[in-house]
């Protein structure tokens, strides 16, 4: 197996449960093709980065083709734009290498200055102007705290809109300062790149972590100086079983709601949504609360359950 691949492979191996094991392992197969053939330095401890870089600071008046030409010495590349939102120049760009051994040949031109890289970048108006180059560590991407223990997929959170420098340690160390230890907590990559996507999902060793973070909805992240509010999901494993029946009721459906109000904090199938929020089990408040669901694979905060329509007096409940 190559190294690039047996950096991955040795994740699926610490990982208790399927729907992280299997997805480790269809990254190991992507991150050996967005690799390429690359050859990676005998030493073992050398570290593997992403082929996409950020580079930040850049001169008002930089062009793609002077990317180009200025970081096209360290191997073949492409530059990516941001998407501008507004006529105003963003100041970075991404370098987007065809092989990983260009980020390391790049990082060994920068220089080091308070733990940050610069490379020196010279245009019509700047003479060696520092831009700021931050690479992808592929060892950022995760955090697991004990090979050994136990690891639940209901304990499991889905957080999107972090920061791209944020790493998965620093991630699970402010959850586990806030609501409770973690156990793993994974930075979700682009499979072509291997760069954050800007979302991560962790696992509580505790319930009462997990149910403390959903309470708390948002987390507060450092990018650049200041705190960026991110917001926390519950990350809805497909074979979640209902907290109140255990799939009796819908054996067939699992668990595919999960109520947000504080009151409830639970996983339900859509017979126990209805019987506890609508039917005689409820309280009367039940009728505003929402649940999470998954639509199209992605985690949702919906108005109403998707099983039936708004009006809830329309509902026939299953007693």
């Amino acid at each position: 197996m190559s190294g690039c691949a047996m950096v991955w492979s040795a994740v699926v191996q610490l990982c208790g449960f399927d729907f992280v094991a299997k997805e480790v392992a269809a990254m190991a197969v992507e991150f050996a093709q967005a690799v390429g053939n690359t050859e990676l330095s005998p030493t073992p401890a050398e570290e593997v980065y992403s082929r996409k870089v950020f580079i930040g600071g850049l001169p008002l008046d930089s062009t793609a083709q002077l990317l180009l030409s200025t970081f096209s010495k360290f191997g073949p590349l492409t530059i990516e734009w941001p998407e501008r939102k507004s006529k105003n120049f963003p100041g970075f760009a991404f370098l987007h290498f065809q092989a990983e051994r260009s980020v390391h040949l790049l990082i060994d031109e920068c220089y080091n200055y308070r733990k940050d890289l610069f490379f020196p970048l010279s245009t019509s108006t700047a003479k060696n102007k520092p831009a700021h180059i931050r690479p992808w560590k592929l060892e950022d991407s995760k955090y697991i705290l004990n090979p050994n223990a136990p690891i639940e997929p209901r304990r499991t959170i889905f957080i999107g809109g972090i920061p791209r420098a944020v790493t998965a340690s620093e991630i699970a160390t402010r959850l586990s300062h806030l609501y409770g230890p973690v156990c793993f907590l994974e930075i979700l990559l682009h499979p072509a790149t291997l760069y954050p996507m800007g979302a991560a999902r962790g696992t509580f060793i505790q319930e009462s972590a997990f149910i403390a973070a959903m309470k708390s909805k948002f987390l507060e992240l450092p990018e650049g100086g200041i705190m960026k509010r991110v917001r926390m999901k519950p990350y809805l494993p497909s074979e979640q079983v209902c907290d109140e029946c255990g799939g009796a009721k819908n054996v067939d459906v699992k668990a595919v709601y999960f109520c947000e109000n504080a009151s409830c904090l639970q996983y339900y199938c859509e017979t126990c949504w209805d019987r506890f929020h609508y039917g005689k089990f409820a309280d009367g408040t039940g009728i505003v609360h929402r649940p999470y669901a998954r639509i199209n694979g992605e985690v949702k905060l919906l108005t109403h359950p998707s099983h039936h329509s708004c009006d809830h007096s329309k509902v026939q409940i299953a007693q």
